[in-house]
């Protein structure tokens, strides 16, 4: 029997109440991101952009750090996992609104992240 390609990792809902800075982590996974409320920078390895409510992308692994501000608290959900090959060379792809994957994509988050906890649960609430 051939081993899949993919293997699941973890998912979670995270906020942040006010605001935050975290160290720099090595995340060694991909991991799909569907922000729900807020704004704030995400660093990939040495390359910064801004996530808004409603951005949806996949991150690449690299060393990641967050850094939001209280005047905007952030939401966000998340599922990582582990890919056999390199599935993009970016650190970030981002789903545009119209692409038809989008709302799959979210629907699969939030019916991760509902089935693992309570609907209000989160993985952080700094």
């Amino acid at each position: 029997m051939l081993e899949s390609p993919f293997q699941y990792i973890a998912s979670s809902r995270v906020r942040f109440h006010q605001e935050l800075h975290l160290r720099p982590r090595r995340i060694s996974h991909y991991r799909f991101l569907y922000v729900e409320a807020g704004s704030g920078e995400y660093r990939i390895a040495e390359e910064a952009f801004q996530v808004n409510s409603g951005w949806l992308g996949l991150l690449a692994p690299g060393v990641r750090e967050n850094r939001y501000f209280g005047r905007e608290p952030v939401s966000y959900l998340f599922v990582e996992f582990q890919a056999a090959t390199r599935l993009t060379e970016q650190p970030a792809v981002p789903f545009p609104g119209q692409d038809p994957q989008r709302s799959a994509l979210i629907g699969l988050l939030k019916t991760i992240q509902a089935e693992q906890a309570d609907a209000g649960g989160c993985l952080l609430a700094a």
